[in-house]
């Protein structure tokens, strides 16, 4: 990524929301969403699929609470919900250690 920028190339948000991604699947939650920080450090502001991502990224890895308390910042900036936040909100229970229920 930083070649990319030495380079001369200013890097599109699609840039930032695949380093979001790469990190959540590896199970580095910090870095990831610390990728969300410098997109919007660079001037674009979190969507649908910056949510989604750092959602996502936490029901992964059981992160049950993260999760939810990105969903509710989702819905603070105005965001609509689909079906795959209340999938990813059910993956996270799914994965947590212990289970938990889905009320």
């Amino acid at each position: 990524f930083s070649e990319i920028v030495e380079s001369g190339f200013t890097p599109g948000q699609n840039c930032y929301h695949c380093m979001m991604r790469a990190w959540a699947k590896h199970g580095n939650l910090e870095r990831a969403e610390a990728w969300g920080e410098h997109m919007t450090k660079a001037g674009f502001a979190p969507n649908d699929e910056t949510y989604g991502n750092a959602m996502n990224g936490r029901a992964q890895n059981g992160d049950f609470a993260g999760c939810k308390g990105w969903f509710e910042r989702y819905l603070a900036s105005g965001g609509k919900v689909e079906i795959m936040h209340w999938n990813m909100l059910l993956k996270a229970c799914a994965k947590s250690r212990p289970p938990l229920r889905a009320q």
